[in-house]
């Protein structure tokens, strides 16, 4: 999820001026069935803004949790949930 609005927010203008991935940082949020480890990516200069988790989110919405767990019981693998 995270990775994947990180690829849509750097397009080749902004790699070429500078502007890379630059680690990520792992964030523990609140959901309905208890505490779950994010690691959302950082940019360079700052200009990425996250929507699934958003900056300083520490309660994630019922209905990503909810999203994730139909996710994992149709079979999707918890390597494809996690991109």
């Amino acid at each position: 999820m995270p990775k994947g609005e990180m690829d849509a927010h750097l397009n080749s203008a902004d790699r070429s001026s500078g502007n890379r991935r630059n680690g990520k940082m792992s964030k523990t949020v609140q959901i309905k069935y208890g505490e779950v480890t994010v690691e959302p990516p950082h940019d360079r200069d700052g200009s990425f803004k996250p929507e699934t988790v958003k900056k300083r989110e520490t309660i994630l919405a019922e209905g990503m949790a909810d999203q994730i767990i139909n996710m994992y019981a149709l079979g999707t693998s918890t390597r494809d949930i996690s991109k």
